[in-house]
């Protein structure tokens, strides 16, 4: 059986097909994802970089990327583990190849290059790589959070880029790990519209327009029991003294406004004080109603005691 893709699957798969434009752009976002996936090293005069991914997006990302950005050859591997799948991109440059030399130093040397920081467009492309890289998104339907674990970055650095596009974002730590996290519901849909996630973001925001209505129902309909409990609270304690003052023969010594309202009080237990007063001959208020209901229960506790102490 087929495993449902998750939330973060589904915009990764979208992002695979977000192509930078320019090479300044595209640098900018392989540079990110190889800073934290990638490992590099230097054999016969040449470098070469490993990127281990257990997303295939990223994977396919990641190929096209090298392949655009150097025109080199690039092997993907898949490696089975016991529970996962493991995407392996290998590819190598000659020492010559300044671009690929500059890439790979960077992240050799573990520093966001300026690139990164060269305009809004490589920000993006950087942000993008990221999450490509080691990031995630919860489900709409669930609680929010968006994700990106560091294992190079600085995070900082990385939070500095974000604020740049007015995206409120906090950093933490996940173990030995440095996060960076937005909890804002409205700061995830936007920062998924920063990566370029353009029909994630709009499930995004339909899911949570939707979430927002049904806890909106939900928290109107508690309220309501909460309220239809309070109410037939209020009618057990009121008719039990009504009732009480019916069996000790007490009850038409009341005056004929509180004889009318106790009756009618019995006939509706669901009624609310409002609509009781309007019941009445001559309607009254709720406060109007409540005091005469407090009359009758004080009567009905004044005639326990009565009781209690003559026996």
């Amino acid at each position: 059986m087929t495993k449902e893709a998750s939330f973060s699957d589904k915009v990764k798969r979208e992002l695979k097909d977000v192509m930078p434009k320019g090479s300044d752009n595209m640098m900018s976002e392989l540079y990110a994802i190889m800073s934290e996936i990638g490992k590099v090293s230097y054999e016969n005069e040449k470098y070469a970089f490993l990127l281990e991914t257990d997303s295939p997006w990223t994977a396919r990302k990641g190929f096209t990327l090298l392949k655009k950005s150097f025109n080199i050859r690039v092997d993907i591997r898949l490696k089975m583990r016991k529970r996962s799948e493991t995407y392996a991109l290998f590819s190598s440059g000659s020492e010559s190849d300044q671009k690929l030399k500059d890439l790979i130093c960077s992240v050799v040397e573990n520093n966001i290059p300026g690139l990164c920081y060269k305009d809004m467009e490589t920000k993006r492309a950087f942000l993008r790589g990221l999450f490509l890289a080691s990031g995630s998104v919860n489900d709409p339907k669930g609680s929010n959070h968006f994700q990106i674990t560091l294992k190079k970055e600085d995070p900082e650095k990385v939070l500095d880029i974000i604020r740049d596009f007015g995206i409120r974002a906090k950093t933490g730590r996940a173990g030995s790990k440095e996060i960076i996290y937005i909890k804002d519901g409205a700061g995830i849909s936007e920062m998924l519209n920063v990566l370029g996630a353009s029909v994630s973001m709009m499930e995004f925001e339909n899911r949570r327009i939707l979430k927002g209505v049904l806890n909106s129902v939900n928290r109107q309909m508690n309220c309501d029991a909460a309220n239809i409990n309070k109410t037939m609270d209020a009618f057990n304690r009121q008719s039990a003294d009504i009732l009480f003052l019916k069996e000790i023969n007490d009850f038409d010594s009341l005056p004929e406004k509180l004889k009318e309202l106790a009756e009618i009080r019995l006939m509706y237990p669901e009624a609310s004080l409002e609509d009781l007063g309007k019941m009445l001959d001559v309607p009254v208020g709720k406060s109007g109603v409540n005091h005469r209901l407090r009359r009758i229960c004080e009567r009905a506790e004044k005639r326990r005691q009565e009781i209690a102490l003559g026996e």
